[in-house]
């Protein structure tokens, strides 16, 4: 019985790890897709839903365009 132990045949198969440059282009391709439209929902959130609640300053407050644009005069 102990014979039936000791001589086994054992195949040891190494097996190599590719990566698919496709793969990982796809992949990088949905990820920047998924933030480009995320950033576009908080967006629109931002600019157009914040605003309907009302509070801040009203009209009298500065968009962020009218900020931009004033910093941008102020370095020319």
């Amino acid at each position: 019985m102990s014979d039936d132990f000791k001589r086994k045949d054992v195949e040891v198969q190494h097996h190599e790890k590719k990566t698919d440059n496709s793969r990982v282009g796809a992949t990088a391709i949905k990820w920047i897709a998924i933030l480009i439209i995320v950033f576009a929902i908080m967006w629109f959130i931002i600019s157009y839903i914040f605003p309907m609640f009302g509070g801040g300053s009203g009209n009298n407050a500065l968009s962020t365009l009218d900020v931009v644009t004033n910093s941008i005069q102020g370095f020319l």
